[in-house]
């Protein structure tokens, strides 16, 4: 008995069971027919490329052959695959089918299958855009890339944005496309609320669109209200009638330890809606010491600044108090108390200013009344559908939104600097990096839920049980599990080595034609 060589199964098979169970492969092939020179089909190399981006791997879309010529590729396809099938002139060709295709209607439709099939409830949908940087040199013409505006915090990089919008129920992406990288959110957010409004009409399903304070303009607003779709929303604190509610003295009610609420009515943009006044006390603790270091800096300015009109020469009285009037102009949490112009010299006569400034209680009274105070907006008038608390709690989980890009930016899924130099491939990539998520996130929900249901747990990265594990710490319980290929009496086999005992677990508990991948039983393959 020889070993001949041995390759890694890991998690791959998890993944494509996955996509197999929503059946992506076929959905593909449908809305993407392939021809007769194809080793492959549009739907097959896809698989792949999410193979690849769940790889968590640094290897980078373009060095996919590479990536899949340590895996068991006739395994995970079930048939004979070679690696170089996979190179980037194939997958590329395949991306370019996509996008001519309508990189966002291929996305789109995959999403609502396959959480029809998942039974994903969207009802709920959170809406974001995030910055993906860009590396190499693009030509002007790629509408795409631009030199945006510094939304990550990095200035001066070519990029694009992604727009995700994602279920409230396990956070599975729904829409996702690729957009300018100069895009102004709240003009985006209209055109996303224009396109749905007629799809959402069709299907006469109550949607809450979940978005922060960038959808809260006199245009959305006035678009969703010609629609059936609902919105919750951040009112933006700049806004007058925002300003005035957050610094009346209200009645609050209790939510819990750390949130309260009141309720208002409003009719901005002359949409009837709801407002939720939140007082949360963390946020007045955290905002109460931001203000305090306002306060203290602004001293330490004023101090500087007094110092300086004090070693000034003025020709009358007059000009030492404008002098003095236009600095205290610039005071926002302070007020000058008491000053004198004191007339000097002999020959020579000039004016010289001695004053000190204090707390204005007038000034500062604005800033504590609304510390930690937020206004959440809807125009669910019906308490009885959404009362004040389930406003708040589908505001909260905009951090949904979040994670998944937090997850589309991690370099282990796919590199964050993008070297395609096609604009069209790079919308087709996006497909790629959401679809990667959505795998990701139905495999990650169906988990949690069998578990509940089984009453089964399985160790958390600290050994305690857990029945809330995250996919990227399944797929480590799945490391080193391997293909051994073992060369007996002129037969070769095959056969699975290294499982754990936790991945034994998922295994049996996950439905998810996991057999085929991980428990067949020896056999011969071939010479």
């Amino acid at each position: 008995m020889e070993l001949i060589e041995s390759k890694a199964l890991e998690h791959n098979g998890l993944v494509k069971s996955v996509c197999d169970e929503l059946g992506i492969k076929e959905l593909v092939d449908k809305l993407l027919p392939p021809n007769s020179e194809m080793k492959l089909t549009h739907g097959e190399r896809l698989i792949a490329m999410i193979l690849n981006g769940l790889g968590f791997h640094s290897e980078a879309l373009y060095l996919s052959p590479s990536f899949f010529d340590h895996l068991p590729l006739e395994i995970l396809f079930g048939k004979e695959v070679q690696a170089e099938w996979l190179n980037d002139d194939a997958l590329g060709r395949t991306l370019d089918a996509i996008d001519a295709a309508g990189s966002d209607v291929i996305f789109s439709r995959i999403a609502f299958a396959a959480c029809k099939k998942a039974g994903v409830n969207s009802k709920f949908q959170h809406h974001d855009t995030s910055v993906m940087q860009l590396a190499g040199k693009y030509d002007e013409g790629v509408e795409l890339v631009r030199f945006g505006r510094p939304k990550n915090g990095k200035k001066g990089v070519k990029q694009f944005l992604i727009s995700l919008m994602v279920s409230n129920d396990g956070g599975i992406p729904l829409l996702a496309s690729a957009i300018p990288g100069d895009s102004s959110d709240k003009t985006h957010f209209r055109e996303v609320v224009t396109k749905l409004k007629n799809e959402i009409k069709e299907s006469g399903e109550d949607i809450y669109h979940v978005a922060d304070s960038a959808l809260y303009t006199k245009e959305t607003l006035l678009e969703l209200a010609s629609s059936p779709m609902k919105f919750i929303t951040r009112v933006p604190y700049a806004l007058k009638a925002a300003k005035e509610a957050c610094l009346e003295y209200l009645e609050f009610t209790e939510i819990d330890e750390n949130y309260s609420y009141s309720e208002l009515e409003n009719d901005y943009a002359g949409v009837k809606q709801r407002w939720i006044l939140v007082l949360s006390k963390h946020a007045k603790k955290k905002e109460a010491l931001t203000l305090h270091k306002a306060i203290r800096k602004e001293r330490k300015e004023i101090r500087s600044q007094l110092k300086k009109l004090k070693a000034t020469d003025y020709a009358c009285a007059s000009d030492a108090e404008t002098a003095l009037i236009k600095l205290e102009k610039g005071f926002k949490f302070h007020r000058i108390k008491d000053y004198s112009v004191e007339e000097r010299g002999v020959r020579k006569k000039c004016f010289k200013i001695q004053s000190r400034s204090t707390i204005c209680k007038r000034k500062l009274e604005p800033a504590r009344l609304g510390l930690g105070k937020f206004i959440v907006a809807t125009n669910e008038l019906d308490t009885a559908k959404l009362n004040p608390e389930e406003i708040l709690n589908y505001y909260k989980d905009q951090g949904k939104v979040e994670r998944g890009f937090r997850f589309l930016n991690n370099p282990l899924c796919m590199a964050d600097a993008v070297f395609l130099k096609k604009e069209s491939r790079i919308r087709a990539l996006v497909v790629v990096m959401c679809l990667c998520l959505l795998v990701y996130a139905i495999a990650e929900k169906k988990l949690r839920k069998i578990l509940v249901e089984t009453g089964e747990t399985i160790p958390s990265q600290t050994k305690k049980p857990t029945q809330k594990p995250t996919m990227k710490w399944v797929f480590k319980l799945f490391r080193n599990i391997q293909v051994a290929y073992i060369l007996h009496n002129d037969r070769l086999s095959k056969q699975i080595i290294n499982i754990k005992p936790a991945a034994k677990t998922l295994i049996s508990i996950l439905q998810l034609h996991l057999k085929r991948f991980y428990e067949f039983p020896p056999e011969g393959c071939g010479m």
